[in-house]
C-alpha cells in the first residue's frame, strides 16, 4: 500500500484512539494503546478458547445456518 492510503485508513482510528502513532527506528508505525490491548486479549480468549456452560444454565444460544433449497423451511427452526 502507498503512504497516502494507509494514512486515509490510519486517520479515523487514530482520531478515535483505536491506534496511535509511534516512531520505530525513525520510521512512522502504529499500535494499539495499552488500554486496547487488554480489551483484545479478553475478547480473543473468549473467541478462541470458549468456555462450556454448566449443566443447567438458564441461557442457550443456538446459531444454524440453511441452504437455498431450504429456506422456506426456515421458520419453522425458530419452534423447535
Amino acid at each position: 500500500m502507498d503512504d497516502a492510503s494507509v494514512r486515509l485508513s490510519v486517520s479515523p482510528l487514530k482520531r478515535r484512539g483505536i491506534v496511535e502513532s509511534v516512531k520505530r527506528d525513525n520510521v512512522a508505525a502504529y499500535r494499539l494503546p495499552p488500554a486496547l490491548e487488554v480489551i483484545f486479549v479478553v475478547c480473543e480468549e473468549r473467541i478462541y478458547h470458549p468456555k462450556r456452560a454448566p449443566s443447567g444454565d438458564p441461557r442457550l444460544l443456538t446459531s444454524y445456518s440453511v441452504v437455498g433449497s431450504g429456506r422456506m423451511l426456515q421458520h419453522g427452526l425458530g419452534r423447535c
